[in-house]
């Protein structure tokens, strides 16, 4: 037997040690056949799990024509699997399906105790659901259930107080829940305004004297990506000991992809917009993503070695360390062309799309995955952060990304939807100060939304608290004059087996 709250030397005056059956009837749901489900309301709400649950009632999606389990209105809904331990209200009768059990208080007590009650062994039960695919837990699991039960009159004392508390609880929870999502939307609003250069607009004015026009920083990119190019054609040149014998192989150089410029927001007039492409590196493998099928299986990745950095290293604007897959010396050789770069600008383009970061000066030696693209820029005229912060914001550019963004089930990204991406440019010394405020106004929010958090968690904890102390009879006063919890119980046993003994015929 399992006990889960009181021992009986612990329990206040006028409580009982019982089991779940003592005081409630359990229900056990069963799936019914799939031919009797149906959206017209025809039969009862059918109910299979966690996934219909909110605060209190389950939402109804479907209803069952042929109910063969059923949850009386006033009945405890506890998920029995996968996972086990959330609970729900049923507001009206309801089918059950068989990853839920209906619990029913008996005789007069409170449907909401119930509720209450199996609300405050959640985090207790839920670990001890067993089974290799899921975890689950069966009737005689919940018939072992023990508790110390009050008497009726301090169970209605016990959920008067706890909803009173819960409310004032669920009034500061909603606010905090409100400054956070305010804050989301300032966030949004500060890197608007960055890449509108309205954010810098004082800084632009102050500095207008010495700032480069974008226009021009743009053609001295351009130059230095074609000068890249034909830098690196050489060397391969070189390597097989061949020199050109005219300048013809510069033909062969790929000017950058061209973006649609239609309906793009205004700028300040130093700024213009350019082509992702136009700002990628000439250099070699400026633009790439990682190994791809057998070239780089899951089953070589070790737990030492050379780094792998994957779609868990690039956070929302950040690069974490993460989950550490790594491979071995050799296996780096093999894909060194995959090398991650200090100052890459890194995408994920599988899976969790459009995350982006750029990888710390002190990486170590590394490898991307095929779920990343980096990008290669000119440091000395391009600011990689600067392109990692207006990709994080709401502005044309990341909403393109996501518009062209390829698949429907798993969209993804490649490098013709990135290099076609619209991006505004300003002066090298804007771009550091775009970075510079941005980076002081963003982490004002972040260790606001960090209080937020904490306190939000506190809160849960306080709920938990509050109904441990409530079942442990710490919560309300105990009255000597309430009717002792044990009568109670007698007066159910009572009823439960007067309605089952079997009714005498009257003689003929």
């Amino acid at each position: 037997m399992m006990a889960i709250n009181l021992k009986n030397a612990e329990k206040p005056e006028g409580w009982k040690v019982c089991s779940l059956p003592d005081f409630t009837h359990i229900e056990m749901g069963q799936s019914p056949p799939s031919t009797t489900y149906n959206h017209e309301e025809i039969g009862l709400p059918f109910f299979q799990g966690k996934a219909e649950f909110t605060d209190l009632y389950p939402q109804i999606d479907k209803y069952c024509s042929q109910p063969n389990k059923i949850a009386k209105a006033g009945a405890t809904l506890l998920t029995v699997r996968a996972p086990v331990g959330p609970t729900n209200l049923a507001k009206v009768d309801c089918c059950i399906g068989r990853g839920l059990a209906g619990i029913h208080p008996l005789d007069d007590i409170e449907s909401k105790f119930i509720l209450l009650l199996m609300r405050s062994i959640e985090h207790d039960i839920s670990n001890k659901g067993t089974g290799s695919t899921f975890t689950a837990i069966n009737k005689t699991f919940l018939e072992e259930l023990t508790f110390a039960l009050p008497p009726i009159n301090e169970q209605k004392r016990i959920v008067a107080k706890i909803e009173a508390l819960f409310s004032e609880l669920n009034k500061g929870m909603e606010s905090l829940k409100t400054a956070r999502e305010q804050l989301k939307i300032y966030r949004q609003a500060v890197l608007k305004h960055a890449f509108e250069g309205k954010l810098t607009a004082d800084w632009r004015e102050e500095n207008k004297d010495k700032l480069e026009l974008a226009t021009s920083l743009r053609k001295r990119v351009l130059a230095k990506r074609q000068q890249e190019w034909e830098k690196g054609e050489l060397e391969q040149y070189k390597n097989k000991e061949k020199l050109p014998k005219n300048e013809k192989w510069k033909s062969r150089y790929k000017k950058p992809v061209s973006f649609e410029s239609d309906n793009l927001p205004d700028l300040p007039n130093d700024w213009c917009w350019v082509g992702l492409d136009e700002l990628v590196s000439g250099k070699p493998r400026s633009m790439q993503s990682g190994p791809f099928g057998s070239n780089l299986k899951h089953s070589e990745f070790k737990k030492e070695g050379i780094l792998v950095v994957g779609i868990d290293n690039v956070r929302n604007g950040t690069f974490s360390q993460g989950n550490q897959n790594r491979i071995s010396p050799d296996k780096f050789k093999e894909l060194k062309k995959y090398q991650a770069r200090a100052g890459d600008l890194l995408v994920t383009v599988m899976a969790s799309l459009g995350r982006t970061c750029v990888l710390p000066d002190d990486i170590e030696k590394a490898i991307i995955t095929k779920h990343i693209y980096r990008i290669t820029m000119e440091q000395d005229m391009l600011v990689p952060e600067f392109l990692n912060l207006l990709l994080q914001s709401e502005t044309t550019s990341r909403k393109r990304m996501f518009a062209n963004s390829l698949g429907q089930t798993r969209p993804g990204l490649n490098s013709s939807i990135l290099r076609a991406l619209p991006i505004p440019l300003c002066d090298l010394c804007e771009q550091k100060e775009v970075v510079s405020r941005l980076e002081g106004e963003l982490s004002q929010i972040n260790e606001i939304e960090i209080i937020i958090e904490t306190e939000l968690k506190r809160s849960e904890v306080l709920r938990q608290s509050i109904l441990k102390k409530a079942f442990f009879g710490k919560l309300v006063a105990q009255d000597p004059n309430d009717e002792p919890a044990s009568v109670l119980l007698e007066r159910i046993k009572a009823e439960k087996e007067a309605s089952t003994k079997p009714k005498k015929r009257n003689a003929a």
